[in-house]
């Protein structure tokens, strides 16, 4: 099991950095500065093509080359470029530039419009690939025409913002869309290790065997608002070699006595966490973040006569965030969480409490707009039972990594 393990993490390593090193190069383009026509000022083409320039770069699908390195090119070439079609010089220009496309087009006005007509042309075959025309009653107007011939020549979709004057200006526009949705997670993981100390005054027993880890996770969450449920199980298998480092303390000396048996008996650390929590969230983003408090029970089995039930409250914090792979399916997913908890037993003949902390760190992906995800976490549970009396305190300490998949069905998100 555990060859297969690493042989699965190593297959996820190398999706990891095929994701990373294969994505698509953006194509480069070059925009030619506007003819100016009829009443249009060289000025006014100049800040049309500058609009250009600008919502190209806006659309992430292009490498625009800046207008400085086309003028210097053009001064230097000025004599070879003479006499040339406009489409012979574009292709000329573009392949001293480089560029896989070049954009040339005109701005003129006729009666009250003002139109302005591009033209894409491929630098390679010296075809017009692409050619739009669009108008407008104001030059001003041109900036919203400039925005959407970009997001056309891109393959987007481009919708104009329109501004309701009878609406007031919402501040926080992440409130016009809440998060609404479910998120589950399943974690399991065969790299685990069972760690338990217990102390006295005179005596120090360490105990450390390879375990195992089941992680179920779900939440759901409206707004502001987050409930979920997390259910852990880390277990020793009956027949597991178990490692015992046992240290007594004498007025004199330190003794240790190694021992290594195997266990006749299944060992096991049980949790569940119910939380309420408060979450915030990223509009449009498969992401969030949950400040909780929730109330734990603890299950502690070493063996079929010593079962021990505990439970109590706690808080934590949960954040995953998720960060843009451009030109890819998915997003590099960052998960991290913390939690503290004060649990008591009071159906022992003495009474015990326990301090229980947990931490978490992970990376993985999570694919854009469905929102399925996956990622190795290392996960470590610390439950100290502290008796009453001082005299024997003991350290449970599961840790190790796991991996874990899931599904966010965020409507907010998804539906962006």
């Amino acid at each position: 099991m555990k060859k297969l393990l690493y042989f699965f993490i190593i297959v996820y390593l190398i999706f990891f950095n095929t994701l990373l090193f294969s994505q698509d190069v953006k194509p480069k383009i070059a925009v030619m500065d506007l003819d100016a026509k009829g009443e249009i000022s060289k000025a006014d083409a100049e800040a049309v093509s500058d609009f250009l320039r600008t919502d190209l770069v806006n659309t992430k699908k292009f490498t625009v080359v800046e207008r400085s390195r086309i003028n210097d090119l053009l001064k230097e070439q000025e004599l070879s470029l003479t006499g040339l079609t406009e489409v012979e010089k574009a292709t000329k220009i573009g392949k001293f530039l480089n560029c896989k496309y070049i954009l040339v087009g005109s701005l003129s006005k006729l009666g009250n419009k003002y139109f302005l007509n591009v033209r894409i042309v491929d630098v390679e075959t010296s075809e017009i690939k692409l050619a739009k025309r669009e108008s407008t009653t104001s030059i001003e107007a041109m900036s919203d025409i400039s925005k959407s011939i970009a997001y056309q020549l891109a393959g987007l979709k481009y919708v104009k913002k329109e501004k309701n004057k009878n609406q007031p200006e919402i501040k926080n526009k992440a409130l016009l869309k809440p998060g609404i949705g479910v998120d589950l997670q399943l974690g399991f993981s065969k790299l685990y290790k069972y760690r338990k100390t217990i102390t006295t005054n005179d005596y120090v027993c360490k105990i450390n065997s390879d375990s195992s880890i089941l992680d179920l996770r779900g939440g759901i969450y409206f707004n502001f608002l987050y409930f979920g449920i997390i259910s852990k199980n880390s277990v020793v298998k009956k027949g597991s070699k178990i490692i015992i480092n046992e240290t007594f303390s004498s007025l004199f000396q330190n003794t240790n006595i190694i021992t290594t048996y195997t266990n006749s008996e299944k060992m096991s650390i049980k949790s569940m966490d119910f939380i309420l929590g408060v979450r915030g969230w990223h509009r449009g983003k498969l992401d969030s973040k949950v400040a909780y408090i929730s109330y734990k029970k603890l299950k502690t089995e070493s063996d079929p006569e010593n079962i021990n039930n505990y439970s109590g409250w706690g808080f934590g914090i949960i954040s995953r965030s998720t960060y843009n792979l451009t030109n890819t399916p998915v997003d590099i997913l960052i998960n991290f969480g913390i939690g503290a908890g004060w649990l008591s037993n009071n159906n022992l003949a003495e009474k015990i409490n326990i301090f229980a902390f947990n931490g978490e760190l992970g990376v993985g992906f999570i694919l854009k707009r469905i929102g399925i995800y996956s990622f190795f976490n290392y996960n470590l549970d610390g439950f100290y039972l502290v008796n009453s009396k001082k005299s024997r305190n003991v350290l449970y300490l599961p840790s190790g990594f796991e991996f874990r998949i899931g599904y966010n069905f965020d409507l907010q998100a998804l539906n962006n």
